[in-house]
């Protein structure tokens, strides 16, 4: 099974769709909850991760901004929410300041210390 699903060409719509069936259990289910709390914790490490790259783990809650797909299940962005405010209880998420095609552009023209970490493909 895991073999087909990998050479599958709609493997990222397969995945979704159990996606999808997950969230809607996860009130009523406790192992569809428990795998939702744990992407939900990946999620935040993730976060937490990139924030201790950048030198942004200080007393002050950081500016994080729940974007995606994953993120618009209330399960899994309350749970994401709670796991961050482990680290800072007073943090909010802030809105997002753009849509996915700001965010690329601003990736063009980003300058900072992680700028060598942004590939660039050149016409």
């Amino acid at each position: 099974a895991y073999v087909e699903l990998q050479t599958d060409p709609r493997r990222v719509s397969r995945i979704a769709a159990f996606a999808r069936v997950v969230s809607e259990l996860a009130d009523s289910d406790p192992v569809s909850a428990t795998i939702l709390d744990q992407a939900a914790a990946e999620l935040s490490e993730s976060v937490l991760a990139a924030l201790h790259r950048v030198s942004l783990m200080g007393p002050p809650p950081p500016a994080v901004c729940a974007l995606g797909k994953v993120l618009s299940a209330g399960h899994i962005l309350d749970r994401f929410t709670r796991y961050l405010q482990m680290q800072w209880p007073s943090l909010q998420l802030a809105p997002p300041e753009g849509t996915s095609l700001d965010g690329a552009a601003r990736l063009a023209d980003l300058h900072g210390p992680l700028t060598s970490l942004v590939a660039r493909a050149t016409l």
